[in-house]
């Protein structure tokens, strides 16, 4: 991520890549920007296709907002340039509990390209990214909280920039797949070896993994 120096005259960027069903709750963004009476510097990116991209398009002309750019899908060889060219990346999911046991992998994507994070995704997410000190938590229906979410980060791109070098590596040191295969490997073997020695079966955390994210 650039310094705060060399941000200094650049546009301000947010990304979203919705999911493609309406659980992302692409409108509340929308809201957020309408919202946030944003100068020509401030952006918001939405990366990615779905059933409701044309009708939200439409609503953001006819509200008049400039700042939000509509982009088609890409193949995932390509969304870490999107992210990559963005300030701060945002994950959205309604606010339900089978959610809250929900690991989306853009999520992990942000993290890997050193980049802040939004995250309107309660539970595992959420304790994910706190764990990680990698973002900031917006509740998922409340649009006034997404955006003071946003403005935070503009108004204080040290933090986030602090933030995203967290999660980055946080990805590196506990998220590596030659580190899960490793953990795997061990937890396996320590399974096939307290089974032929007749004892409990082990927990992750007893067979040297993370309980949790293992």
């Amino acid at each position: 991520m650039e310094s705060v120096a060399e941000n200094a005259n650049k546009p301000f960027v947010t990304v979203v890549i919705p999911t493609r069903n309406e659980a992302g709750r692409i409108e509340d963004r929308l809201d957020s920007v309408m919202r946030q009476d944003y100068s020509p510097d401030r952006f918001e990116v939405l990366v990615g296709d779905g059933p409701r991209k044309r009708d939200l398009a439409a609503r953001a002309g006819r509200d008049g907002l400039t700042n939000v750019v509509f982009v088609d899908a890409v193949p995932k060889a390509e969304v870490a340039d999107y992210i990559n060219a963005s300030d701060v990346c945002t994950a959205t999911l309604m606010n339900i509990e089978h959610y809250k046991m929900y690991y989306p992998n853009k999520v992990f994507d942000y993290m890997c390209c050193a980049r802040p994070i939004i995250l309107a995704i309660d539970g595992v997410a959420r304790e994910l990214v706190e764990e990680a000190g990698a973002g900031l938590f917006a509740e998922s229906e409340r649009p006034q909280a997404f955006r003071q979410a946003i403005e935070a980060m503009r108004k204080d791109p040290e933090r986030a920039r602090q933030m995203g070098e967290s999660g980055r590596r946080f990805v590196e040191a506990h998220y590596d797949r030659r580190c899960l295969a490793a953990r795997c490997e061990r937890l396996l073997e320590a399974v096939a070896r307290r089974r032929d020695s007749g004892g409990p079966d082990l927990t992750a955390a007893q067979a040297g993994g993370r309980s949790r994210n293992a």
